[in-house]
C-alpha cells in the first residue's frame, strides 16, 4: 500500500478516509496517525489539517501553539488558508499565543494578495479599529481598512459587507470616513432576513451578526447561533468561524447548537454563486440594494 511505503499524498488521503469512514472503518486515531506521517514529510494539506485539529480541539487535545506550528509549516509552502488562520492566531493572541498585529498583518497580506476573502476581511479589521492606528497612522489605516473590506465584500464575505454597512465605511473624495452611516441598520437587518428565509447563507451569516452585535435588532446570542448554524451547515466559512468564536466565548450557548465542524470534508465555501440562486432570492437582493440607497 502506497501509504505504508511512505508516500505523503497517500498517507494524507488515507487519513481522510479514516476520518470520514470511507472504504475503511472510521478510526480517529489512525486518521491523526497518518496525518502526522504526511505532515512530517512536509505535506501542506496534512500540516494544515493538523493545525485545524489542534486549533479547535477536534480529534486531539486543543493546543493553539501546536496549531500555529503546523499552520506556519503549511503557510511557508504557500497554503493560503494556513496563512490566513496563522494571521487569526496572531490577531487574537489567545491561549498561549502572544498577540502580534504586525505578524497578523504579514500573514493576512500573503493570503489577501492571492484573493482570499477571509484574509482581506481580517486585514480590514487590523487596519481599522483593532489596530488603534499603530501600523501607519490612523488616516492611512482607515483607508486601507475600507479597501480590504470592499475587496472581501465583492466576493460575498458576510463580515466585510456588514463592516461596510454598520461602521459606515463610505469613501469620500479624499479619505475613508468611518462615521458616515449611510444605511438604516433596521432596514438592512430586515433585508437580510428576507434573504435568509430563502436559504441564502450570506444573508443568514449577516443576520447572525446583527443578532450578535445588536445591530438593527435586539441583541440575542441564541438567535445569532441559530442563523450562524444555518449558514454553517451550508459550509459557509464565515459562518463557521463566527459560530465557533461565539460558542468558544459563550460556552453556555453550546446546548443551543448541534453543529460540529467536519475537518475531513472539502474546504468550506466563503461565497455564494448568485447565478445559482432561486429567482426569488435575486429579487430580494434587488430589494437589499434599495436598502443601501435609502
Amino acid at each position: 500500500m502506497a501509504a505504508e511505503q511512505g508516500y505523503a499524498e497517500a498517507q494524507c488521503n488515507l487519513a481522510f478516509r479514516y476520518g470520514k469512514g470511507e472504504a475503511v472503518e472510521k478510526d480517529v486515531k489512525q486518521a491523526v496517525h497518518y496525518l502526522c506521517l504526511a505532515a512530517e514529510q512536509e505535506h501542506a494539506r496534512a500540516q494544515f489539517s493538523l493545525g485545524l485539529c489542534y486549533h479547535h480541539g477536534q480529534l486531539v487535545e486543543k493546543d493553539v501553539k501546536q496549531a500555529v506550528y503546523y499552520y506556519r509549516l503549511a503557510a511557508e509552502q504557500g497554503s493560503v488558508i494556513s496563512q490566513c488562520l496563522l494571521g487569526v492566531c496572531y490577531k487574537d493572541g489567545k491561549e498561549g499565543v502572544e498577540k502580534n498585529i504586525k505578524q497578523a498583518v504579514y500573514y493576512f497580506q500573503l493570503a489577501a494578495e492571492q484573493g482570499h476573502a477571509e484574509a482581506q476581511y481580517n486585514l480590514g479589521l487590523c487596519y481599522g479599529s483593532l489596530t488603534e492606528g499603530i501600523i501607519e497612522g490612523r488616516e492611512a489605516d482607515a483607508k486601507k481598512a475600507v479597501h480590504y473590506f470592499r475587496l472581501a465584500a465583492e466576493q460575498g464575505h458576510a463580515g466585510a459587507e456588514s463592516q461596510l454597512l454598520f461602521c459606515g465605511a463610505a469613501e469620500s473624495t479624499e479619505r475613508a470616513a468611518f462615521n458616515d452611516i449611510f444605511v438604516s441598520a433596521k432596514r438592512t437587518a430586515h433585508c437580510y432576513r428576507l434573504e435568509a428565509e430563502q436559504g441564502d447563507a450570506i444573508a443568514q451569516t449577516n443576520l447572525g451578526l446583527c443578532y450578535e452585535k445588536g445591530k438593527g435588532v435586539e441583541k440575542d446570542l441564541k438567535q445569532a447561533v441559530h442563523y450562524y448554524q444555518l449558514a454553517a451547515e451550508q459550509e459557509h466559512a464565515d459562518a463557521q468561524n463566527s459560530l465557533n468564536s461565539l460558542l468558544e466565548a459563550n460556552p453556555h450557548l453550546n446546548s443551543t447548537s448541534n453543529y460540529s465542524p467536519n475537518f475531513f470534508s472539502s474546504p468550506a465555501k466563503s461565497t455564494v454563486d448568485t447565478v445559482t440562486l432561486r429567482p426569488e432570492v435575486n429579487n430580494v437582493r434587488k430589494e437589499r440594494k434599495n436598502c443601501l440607497v435609502m
